[in-house]
């Protein structure tokens, strides 16, 4: 079996060391009484079973980030503007029906593309939400349910 790329998704600790939530590993193999083998910085683990999931980790559907807030993805006349950064190519949007914040954040190297977050703080310094947010990889704001 090929290893499979998976992330852990709550807190670990295995053989002396502690492997935080949203932290890449290799899956070597199939769970076996609770356990699954992975690889993290070329060493082999067994961790629970239920603290990682392979990835990639499919996105949320829409309908299921508008139990969230019913305004997600509606067209920007929901929405106040409330900064757009030039320099790091995000917008922080206030949706006038909620109060809920929400980044639009451009990532990628050759190929740029939009990711809509949903902030989960409503923190006004807007250059910390952005670094917070833009610091999780797709993979991890997918398992949180967060973005689209």
């Amino acid at each position: 079996m090929e290893p499979q790329r998976g992330i852990v998704i709550r807190q670990v600790h295995v053989d002396g060391k502690t492997i935080d939530p949203s932290r890449y590993v290799w899956l070597l193999g199939s769970a076996s009484n609770g356990v699954v083998p992975v690889e993290i910085n070329n060493m082999k683990h067994s961790i629970p079973q239920e603290a990682v999931v392979p990835c990639p980790v499919p996105s949320p559907t829409v309908d299921a980030l508008r139990t969230i807030d019913e305004c997600f993805g509606k067209s920007e006349s929901h929405f106040d503007v409330l900064h757009k950064s030039h320099e790091n190519w995000f917008r922080i949007f206030r949706c006038r029906a909620h109060g809920r914040l929400f980044l639009e954040d451009t990532r990628g190297g050759a190929a740029i593309y939009d990711r809509l977050i949903i902030v989960e703080d409503d923190q006004e310094d807007f250059k910390a939400i952005w670094n917070r947010y833009h610091s999780m990889s797709d993979d991890w704001l997918n398992y949180l349910g967060i973005a689209l």
